[in-house]
Protein backbone atom coordinates (compact mmCIF):
# COMPACT_ATOMS: atom_id res chain seq x y z
CA UNK A 1 0.00 0.00 0.00
CA UNK A 2 2.94 2.37 1.22
CA UNK A 3 4.83 1.47 -2.34
CA UNK A 4 1.78 2.21 -4.36
CA UNK A 5 1.12 5.53 -2.84
CA UNK A 6 4.87 6.68 -3.57
CA UNK A 7 4.94 5.40 -6.94
CA UNK A 8 1.80 7.26 -7.42
CA UNK A 9 2.82 10.52 -6.04
CA UNK A 10 6.37 9.76 -8.04
CA UNK A 11 4.63 9.15 -11.41
CA UNK A 12 2.81 12.14 -10.88
CA UNK A 13 5.76 14.40 -10.23
CA UNK A 14 7.62 12.93 -13.36
CA UNK A 15 4.80 13.14 -15.67
CA UNK A 16 3.91 16.63 -14.93
CA UNK A 17 7.59 18.01 -15.64
CA UNK A 18 7.86 15.63 -18.71
CA UNK A 19 4.78 17.66 -19.92
CA UNK A 20 6.17 20.57 -20.21
CA UNK A 21 8.74 19.46 -22.71
CA UNK A 22 6.17 17.19 -24.59
CA UNK A 23 9.00 14.05 -24.07
CA UNK A 24 7.34 10.88 -24.49
CA UNK A 25 5.38 8.69 -21.95
CA UNK A 26 8.54 5.37 -22.41
CA UNK A 27 11.12 7.66 -20.66
CA UNK A 28 8.50 8.83 -18.28
CA UNK A 29 7.96 5.12 -17.43
CA UNK A 30 11.76 4.40 -17.46
CA UNK A 31 12.74 6.99 -14.88
CA UNK A 32 9.91 5.63 -12.46
CA UNK A 33 11.59 2.26 -12.91
CA UNK A 34 15.21 3.77 -11.83
CA UNK A 35 13.07 5.36 -8.84
CA UNK A 36 11.62 1.43 -7.82
CA UNK A 37 14.92 1.04 -5.72
CA UNK A 38 14.73 4.13 -3.76
CA UNK A 39 10.72 3.21 -3.01
CA UNK A 40 12.03 -0.23 -2.65
CA UNK A 41 14.31 0.73 0.38
CA UNK A 42 11.97 3.62 1.78
CA UNK A 43 8.76 0.73 2.33
CA UNK A 44 10.89 -2.10 2.85
CA UNK A 45 10.72 -1.65 6.75
CA UNK A 46 6.74 -1.62 6.78
CA UNK A 47 6.68 -4.54 4.47
CA UNK A 48 8.73 -6.17 7.11
CA UNK A 49 6.15 -5.50 9.95
CA UNK A 50 3.35 -6.49 7.71
CA UNK A 51 4.68 -9.61 6.42
CA UNK A 52 5.29 -10.93 10.10
CA UNK A 53 2.18 -9.89 11.60
CA UNK A 54 0.54 -11.59 8.70
CA UNK A 55 2.91 -14.83 9.23
CA UNK A 56 2.26 -14.86 13.11
CA UNK A 57 -1.77 -14.48 12.87
CA UNK A 58 -1.84 -17.30 10.28
CA UNK A 59 0.39 -19.02 12.64
CA UNK A 60 -1.88 -18.38 15.52
CA UNK A 61 -5.29 -18.76 14.18
CA UNK A 62 -4.17 -22.52 12.89
CA UNK A 63 -3.16 -22.84 16.87
CA UNK A 64 0.67 -23.30 15.81
CA UNK A 65 1.82 -20.55 18.26
CA UNK A 66 0.15 -22.87 21.20
CA UNK A 67 1.59 -25.99 20.01
CA UNK A 68 5.08 -24.19 19.83
CA UNK A 69 4.30 -23.36 23.83
CA UNK A 70 3.12 -26.43 24.65
CA UNK A 71 6.39 -28.24 23.83
CA UNK A 72 8.03 -25.65 26.24
CA UNK A 73 9.24 -23.31 23.70
CA UNK A 74 9.20 -20.08 25.38
CA UNK A 75 8.25 -16.93 23.14
CA UNK A 76 11.68 -15.65 22.93
CA UNK A 77 12.72 -19.05 21.07
CA UNK A 78 9.83 -18.19 18.80
CA UNK A 79 10.56 -14.98 18.15
CA UNK A 80 14.41 -15.62 17.34
CA UNK A 81 14.03 -16.14 13.76
CA UNK A 82 12.06 -13.49 13.35
CA UNK A 83 15.25 -11.37 14.66
CA UNK A 84 17.71 -13.14 11.88
CA UNK A 85 15.04 -12.47 9.14
CA UNK A 86 14.89 -9.03 10.38
CA UNK A 87 18.76 -8.71 10.22
CA UNK A 88 18.70 -9.95 7.19
CA UNK A 89 16.11 -7.67 5.46
CA UNK A 90 17.56 -5.02 7.14
CA UNK A 91 21.16 -6.32 5.37
CA UNK A 92 19.27 -5.88 2.46
CA UNK A 93 17.90 -2.42 2.85
CA UNK A 94 21.41 -0.99 3.60
CA UNK A 95 22.16 -2.91 0.39
CA UNK A 96 19.80 -1.22 -1.68
CA UNK A 97 20.40 1.97 -0.48
CA UNK A 98 24.54 2.39 -0.36
CA UNK A 99 24.68 0.15 -3.95
CA UNK A 100 21.73 0.23 -5.99
CA UNK A 101 20.06 3.51 -5.50
CA UNK A 102 23.44 6.33 -5.85
CA UNK A 103 23.69 4.40 -9.30
CA UNK A 104 19.87 4.39 -10.54
CA UNK A 105 18.81 7.57 -9.35
CA UNK A 106 21.51 10.04 -10.76
CA UNK A 107 20.62 8.06 -13.90
CA UNK A 108 17.50 8.48 -13.51
CA UNK A 109 18.00 12.34 -13.54
CA UNK A 110 20.25 12.13 -16.57
CA UNK A 111 17.33 10.43 -18.64
CA UNK A 112 15.07 13.14 -16.93
CA UNK A 113 17.72 15.90 -18.12
CA UNK A 114 17.51 14.32 -21.64
CA UNK A 115 14.26 14.52 -21.86
CA UNK A 116 13.28 17.79 -20.53
CA UNK A 117 15.86 19.90 -22.33
CA UNK A 118 15.78 17.98 -25.15
CA UNK A 119 18.47 19.22 -27.86
CA UNK A 120 16.15 21.50 -30.21
CA UNK A 121 19.11 21.92 -32.72
CA UNK A 122 19.41 20.04 -36.17
CA UNK A 123 22.47 17.75 -36.85
CA UNK A 124 23.93 20.08 -39.31
CA UNK A 125 23.01 23.25 -41.81
CA UNK A 126 24.51 25.21 -44.24
CA UNK A 127 22.13 27.66 -43.88
CA UNK A 128 20.55 30.43 -41.78
CA UNK A 129 18.66 29.00 -38.92
CA UNK A 130 16.02 30.53 -36.71
CA UNK A 131 15.39 29.28 -33.59
CA UNK A 132 12.47 30.51 -31.30
CA UNK A 133 12.11 30.16 -27.41
CA UNK A 134 9.04 30.56 -25.31
CA UNK A 135 8.44 30.12 -21.65
CA UNK A 136 6.18 27.96 -20.27
CA UNK A 137 3.60 30.30 -20.75
CA UNK A 138 4.15 30.21 -24.34
CA UNK A 139 5.13 33.84 -24.17
CA UNK A 140 8.36 34.44 -26.17
CA UNK A 141 11.39 34.56 -24.45
CA UNK A 142 14.31 34.62 -26.66
CA UNK A 143 15.04 34.92 -30.20
CA UNK A 144 18.09 32.70 -31.84
CA UNK A 145 19.63 34.01 -35.46
CA UNK A 146 22.49 31.61 -36.19
CA UNK A 147 24.50 31.08 -39.73
CA UNK A 148 25.29 28.23 -39.96
CA UNK A 149 25.01 24.63 -37.41
CA UNK A 150 27.91 22.01 -37.76
CA UNK A 151 27.58 19.06 -35.75
CA UNK A 152 24.96 20.72 -33.51
CA UNK A 153 27.61 23.33 -32.47
CA UNK A 154 25.72 26.99 -33.44
CA UNK A 155 28.43 29.19 -35.47
CA UNK A 156 27.96 32.82 -35.63
CA UNK A 157 25.01 33.58 -33.45
CA UNK A 158 22.92 36.53 -32.25
CA UNK A 159 20.09 35.81 -29.58
CA UNK A 160 18.20 38.69 -28.45
CA UNK A 161 16.51 38.08 -24.83
CA UNK A 162 13.16 39.56 -23.85
CA UNK A 163 13.49 39.97 -19.82
CA UNK A 164 11.31 42.98 -18.02
CA UNK A 165 9.20 45.22 -19.38
CA UNK A 166 11.32 47.92 -21.74
CA UNK A 167 14.49 45.43 -21.19
CA UNK A 168 16.54 43.42 -24.01
CA UNK A 169 19.26 41.51 -23.61
CA UNK A 170 21.36 40.64 -26.61
CA UNK A 171 23.69 37.92 -27.39
CA UNK A 172 26.57 37.39 -29.98
CA UNK A 173 28.60 34.45 -29.90
CA UNK A 174 31.45 32.87 -32.29
CA UNK A 175 29.71 29.17 -31.15
CA UNK A 176 27.17 27.56 -28.95
CA UNK A 177 25.78 24.59 -28.25
CA UNK A 178 22.94 23.34 -25.96
CA UNK A 179 23.83 21.81 -22.53
CA UNK A 180 21.16 19.31 -21.43
CA UNK A 181 22.04 18.42 -18.08
CA UNK A 182 22.39 21.84 -17.04
CA UNK A 183 19.26 23.29 -19.33
CA UNK A 184 20.45 25.67 -21.13
CA UNK A 185 23.23 27.42 -23.77
CA UNK A 186 26.60 27.42 -24.26
CA UNK A 187 27.70 30.25 -24.88
CA UNK A 188 31.65 30.85 -26.08
CA UNK A 189 33.65 34.29 -27.42
CA UNK A 190 31.13 37.19 -27.90
CA UNK A 191 29.92 39.99 -26.29
CA UNK A 192 26.44 41.34 -24.26
CA UNK A 193 24.54 43.85 -24.14
CA UNK A 194 22.15 45.18 -22.07
CA UNK A 195 19.82 48.23 -23.26
CA UNK A 196 16.60 49.74 -20.72
CA UNK A 197 14.65 52.14 -22.43
CA UNK A 198 13.61 55.05 -19.82
CA UNK A 199 9.85 53.91 -19.56
CA UNK A 200 8.25 57.35 -19.42
CA UNK A 201 8.47 57.30 -23.58
CA UNK A 202 10.53 56.42 -26.64
CA UNK A 203 11.89 59.45 -27.21
CA UNK A 204 13.89 59.34 -23.65
CA UNK A 205 17.51 58.29 -23.51
CA UNK A 206 18.21 54.94 -22.81
CA UNK A 207 20.79 52.66 -21.06
CA UNK A 208 23.60 50.54 -22.93
CA UNK A 209 25.99 48.37 -21.66
CA UNK A 210 28.25 46.31 -23.10
CA UNK A 211 30.93 43.46 -22.22
CA UNK A 212 33.00 40.76 -23.03
CA UNK A 213 32.88 37.43 -22.03
CA UNK A 214 35.22 34.19 -23.23
CA UNK A 215 32.69 32.04 -22.10
CA UNK A 216 28.53 32.30 -21.13
CA UNK A 217 25.74 30.45 -19.75
CA UNK A 218 22.19 30.84 -20.77
CA UNK A 219 19.41 28.92 -18.81
CA UNK A 220 16.33 27.33 -20.62
CA UNK A 221 13.44 29.62 -19.74
CA UNK A 222 11.68 26.26 -18.07
CA UNK A 223 13.91 26.89 -14.87
CA UNK A 224 16.17 23.91 -14.43
CA UNK A 225 16.91 24.43 -10.59
CA UNK A 226 13.25 24.02 -9.82
CA UNK A 227 12.44 21.54 -12.25
CA UNK A 228 15.41 19.27 -10.81
CA UNK A 229 15.07 20.22 -7.10
CA UNK A 230 12.72 17.23 -6.78
CA UNK A 231 14.73 14.51 -7.78
CA UNK A 232 18.34 15.89 -7.05
CA UNK A 233 19.20 15.57 -3.38
CA UNK A 234 22.34 15.03 -1.33
CA UNK A 235 20.65 12.32 0.73
CA UNK A 236 21.57 9.85 -3.12
CA UNK A 237 24.92 10.08 -1.90
CA UNK A 238 26.26 6.81 -0.60
CA UNK A 239 27.53 6.18 3.06
CA UNK A 240 31.38 7.05 1.96
CA UNK A 241 30.47 10.19 -0.30
CA UNK A 242 29.02 11.64 2.41
CA UNK A 243 31.00 11.08 5.05
CA UNK A 244 34.02 12.70 2.69
CA UNK A 245 31.51 15.62 2.33
CA UNK A 246 30.93 16.15 6.16
CA UNK A 247 34.72 16.00 6.38
CA UNK A 248 35.06 18.79 4.24
CA UNK A 249 32.33 20.94 5.47
CA UNK A 250 34.06 20.41 8.91
CA UNK A 251 37.26 21.61 7.50
CA UNK A 252 35.96 24.69 6.03
CA UNK A 253 36.89 23.52 2.13
CA UNK A 254 32.87 24.36 1.75
CA UNK A 255 30.06 26.17 2.94
CA UNK A 256 26.67 24.90 2.83
CA UNK A 257 23.67 25.15 4.75
CA UNK A 258 22.67 21.77 4.18
CA UNK A 259 25.09 20.82 6.47
CA UNK A 260 23.02 19.23 9.00
CA UNK A 261 20.62 17.44 6.62
CA UNK A 262 24.09 15.68 5.28
CA UNK A 263 24.68 14.51 8.83
CA UNK A 264 21.00 13.39 9.35
CA UNK A 265 21.25 11.41 6.22
CA UNK A 266 24.48 10.24 7.57
CA UNK A 267 23.14 8.45 9.91
CA UNK A 268 20.01 7.72 8.76
CA UNK A 269 21.48 5.17 6.57
CA UNK A 270 22.67 3.08 9.50
CA UNK A 271 19.35 3.48 11.86
CA UNK A 272 16.89 3.13 9.29
CA UNK A 273 18.12 -0.15 8.10
CA UNK A 274 17.85 -1.28 11.94
CA UNK A 275 14.52 -0.14 11.89
CA UNK A 276 13.54 -3.71 9.86
CA UNK A 277 14.46 -5.65 12.95
CA UNK A 278 12.32 -3.78 15.78
CA UNK A 279 9.90 -3.75 13.27
CA UNK A 280 9.90 -7.52 12.75
CA UNK A 281 9.46 -7.85 16.01
CA UNK A 282 6.80 -5.54 16.47
CA UNK A 283 4.98 -7.00 13.45
CA UNK A 284 5.21 -11.07 15.16
CA UNK A 285 4.38 -10.01 18.31
CA UNK A 286 1.15 -8.10 17.54
CA UNK A 287 0.14 -11.66 14.83
CA UNK A 288 0.39 -14.03 18.01
CA UNK A 289 -3.42 -14.19 19.51
CA UNK A 290 -4.88 -17.32 21.43
CA UNK A 291 -8.11 -17.01 19.57
CA UNK A 292 -8.93 -18.63 15.97
CA UNK A 293 -11.09 -15.71 15.00
CA UNK A 294 -9.28 -12.60 13.77
CA UNK A 295 -10.39 -9.75 15.16
CA UNK A 296 -9.93 -6.13 14.45
CA UNK A 297 -7.33 -4.90 17.51
CA UNK A 298 -4.04 -6.26 15.46
CA UNK A 299 -4.93 -4.48 12.19
CA UNK A 300 -5.69 -1.21 14.62
CA UNK A 301 -2.66 -1.46 16.66
CA UNK A 302 -0.37 -2.66 13.11
CA UNK A 303 -2.32 0.76 11.07
CA UNK A 304 -1.21 2.85 14.88
CA UNK A 305 2.47 1.46 14.39
CA UNK A 306 2.57 2.26 10.47
CA UNK A 307 1.51 5.79 11.58
CA UNK A 308 3.97 6.53 14.10
CA UNK A 309 6.77 5.28 11.90
CA UNK A 310 6.29 7.51 9.51
CA UNK A 311 5.29 10.58 11.74
CA UNK A 312 8.44 9.89 13.87
CA UNK A 313 10.31 9.92 11.11
CA UNK A 314 9.37 12.86 9.45
CA UNK A 315 9.37 14.65 12.55
CA UNK A 316 12.65 13.97 14.02
CA UNK A 317 14.33 13.82 10.69
CA UNK A 318 12.96 17.48 10.08
CA UNK A 319 14.16 17.97 13.50
CA UNK A 320 17.53 16.84 12.62
CA UNK A 321 17.86 18.77 9.44
CA UNK A 322 17.07 21.98 11.18
CA UNK A 323 19.54 21.43 14.02
CA UNK A 324 17.27 21.58 16.12
CA UNK A 325 18.36 18.03 17.69
CA UNK A 326 21.76 16.40 17.43
CA UNK A 327 21.00 14.94 14.00
CA UNK A 328 22.83 11.57 15.72
CA UNK A 329 20.06 11.79 18.48
CA UNK A 330 17.27 12.75 15.97
CA UNK A 331 18.21 9.81 13.52
CA UNK A 332 18.36 7.15 16.39
CA UNK A 333 15.00 8.66 17.89
CA UNK A 334 12.36 6.54 16.22
CA UNK A 335 14.50 3.25 16.97
CA UNK A 336 14.36 3.82 20.56
CA UNK A 337 10.51 4.62 20.55
CA UNK A 338 9.97 1.35 18.37
CA UNK A 339 12.53 -0.45 20.64
CA UNK A 340 10.67 0.27 23.90
CA UNK A 341 7.37 -0.33 22.29
CA UNK A 342 8.99 -4.17 20.88
CA UNK A 343 9.91 -4.93 24.11
CA UNK A 344 6.92 -3.49 26.19
CA UNK A 345 4.67 -6.10 23.05
CA UNK A 346 7.24 -8.78 23.71
CA UNK A 347 6.56 -8.77 27.56
CA UNK A 348 3.09 -8.59 27.59
CA UNK A 349 2.89 -11.33 24.90
CA UNK A 350 5.32 -13.53 27.03
CA UNK A 351 3.37 -13.39 30.12
CA UNK A 352 -0.02 -14.05 28.45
Amino acid sequence: MTGVWLGIDKLKVIFKLLAISGASVSKGFVILGLEVPHMLALTMPISVLFAFFLAFQKLSSESEIIALRATGASLRRVIQPVIYLGIFFAVCTFFINEVVVPFTSPLAKRIYALALYKNPVPDNSNHSFTYIENDENGVIRRIFFVKKIEDKILQDLLVIEFGEEKMLQVYTAAKAWWNPYNGGWELRKGKSSYIKRDPEGINKATQHFISDFKSTFIPTSLDPGKAMASLSQVKELNLFALAGYIKQNQKKLIDNDEFNSALTSFYNKLAYPLSCILLAVIGACLGITRRRKVINWGYLALGAVVFLFYVSQTVFDGMGDSGTLAPSLAVFAPNIIFAIIALGIFLYRAEN
